[in-house]
């Protein structure tokens, strides 16, 4: 019983390491969103907790996760990426998006952060659950809508080696014209 508590406890310890690896690591993501006038702080504060909720809902003890887990977190950051690109219309992200060395100092970081998460959040999601062919087209149409032909092309090749006979895979493989 001692010995099972002991290794609970590593684990969490060590779930908690990784969550707090992936959250400093939003850092300076967080921080051009602000610059750019984009988010304000206590808005970026509400993030890191969602996230950090989410981060937890996907590495729970004993592989518990599901599929719906990062389906929610991924309907989460469509949802920031949607509120990012509406803002990016604002007087104040306009004024700051003028300030030559403001934007060359969040260069990319502003504008392609969110969907860099989405794309992190998917391959995590498809590498635990490989036979989930709605989480591969899902992951797909989101390629698809953000021109991410490399990441569409890369998963694509691995999801019909995983699944040779699904025809459903082999349609977006399939030349247009």
């Amino acid at each position: 019983a001692t010995r099972r508590r002991e290794r609970e406890r590593e684990e969490r310890e060590s779930m908690a390491d990784a969550v707090r690896h992936v959250i400093e690591s939003m850092i300076p993501e967080l921080d051009a969103l602000e610059e750019r006038g984009l988010f304000t702080k206590q808005e970026l504060q509400e993030v890191v907790k969602r996230r950090t909720e989410h981060e937890y809902a996907i590495r729970r003890p004993g592989g518990k996760a599901t599929v719906a887990d990062f389906i929610r977190y991924v309907e989460y950051e469509t949802k920031m990426e949607e509120l990012r690109k509406l803002r990016t219309k604002t007087p104040r992200a306009i004024e700051a998006k003028k300030n030559k060395k403001l934007r060359k100092k969040t260069k990319g970081r502003a504008e392609f952060c969110i969907v860099r998460r989405l794309h992190f959040i998917f391959s995590r999601a498809i590498n635990k659950f490989p036979g989930d062919l709605r989480l591969l087209r899902t992951y797909f149409d989101f390629c698809k809508s953000n021109g991410s032909s490399k990441q569409f092309s890369s998963q694509l090749t691995k999801a019909l080696q995983f699944h040779p006979n699904k025809p459903a895979l082999w349609l977006p493989a399939a030349p247009l014209g």
